[in-house]
């Protein structure tokens, strides 16, 4: 928000991307930035952290656990944010000056949580909490933990206790997402009810239909295939639990 209102309301570089400043912020884009924002962080968020609690669950050290889990997920965050950006940055180079505004505030957005919050915020806190990373209180005690006493789980175990160990906070982010969408629906602008009524139908689907029907479907049939990795990307970082230590 910081850097949009540099931008667009005091006027910094409106030769280099085109436009005239009118001293304000559309009214709708910080809302609908919040929503996509709070789904795509959320997303690889969930992704980083649950490697590093993987690892906690294996007897790593906190620090440890952090610094390798942050290390093996580098790239695939970093590939996803990289194309945001650019999705992001063509939005920006466009006329109209709410799209124009939306593009700049999420490609600025995705550059600073892959970099700062990912690469700086997010070792530090943990590494300063410690084991009050995994404190739970009482109240949420109902949630699922995923346990890996036992052994190593049948592929259609763990699609099952994975699908069902997330399943609060992928419902929950979802919801906020369909929630906020949908306002955009109840709009009078024709492009901004297409668009509210498309994300929040999308963002629904993608959490009932494809989280709760295809993928687990899908990986239970592949089995030991979901796991195959070609030749030339060998080179990837992979996180060996099994050769961990007790």
């Amino acid at each position: 928000y910081g850097a949009m209102t540099w931008v667009f309301q005091d006027g910094h570089g409106h030769t280099s991307i085109g436009f005239h400043s009118s001293g304000a912020i559309v009214p709708w884009v910080p809302l609908f930035l919040f929503a996509v924002l709070f789904g795509l962080s959320m997303d690889y968020h969930v992704f980083i952290l649950s490697r590093i609690k993987e690892l906690v669950d294996r007897g790593v050290p906190t620090d440890e656990a952090v610094e390798r889990g942050i290390r093996t997920t580098a790239s695939t965050v970093t590939s996803a944010a990289a194309v945001m950006i650019a999705v992001f940055a063509i939005f920006a180079s466009l006329r109209t000056l709410d799209i124009k505004q939306m593009g700049v505030g999420l490609s600025v957005a995705v550059l600073l949580d892959a970099t700062v919050i990912r690469g700086i915020l997010l070792p530090a806190v943990m590494k300063m909490l410690g084991d009050w990373n995994w404190y739970l209180p009482r109240g949420l005690s109902w949630l699922p933990r995923v346990s890996r006493e036992g052994g190593r789980p049948a592929p259609r175990e763990a699609v099952d206790r994975g699908i069902r160990s997330t399943a609060s906070t992928v419902t929950s982010a979802a919801m906020v997402m369909v929630g906020v969408f949908a306002v955009f629906a109840t709009l009078g602008l024709l492009s901004l009810k297409q668009m509210g009524f498309g994300l929040a139908v999308a963002v629904l689907i993608d959490a009932t239909v494809i989280r709760a029907l295809l993928l687990p479907a899908t990986m239970t049939l592949l089995g030991e295939r979901n796991w195959w990795l070609p030749h030339a990307l060998d080179r990837l970082p992979r996180l060996n639990l099994a050769a961990e230590g007790a």
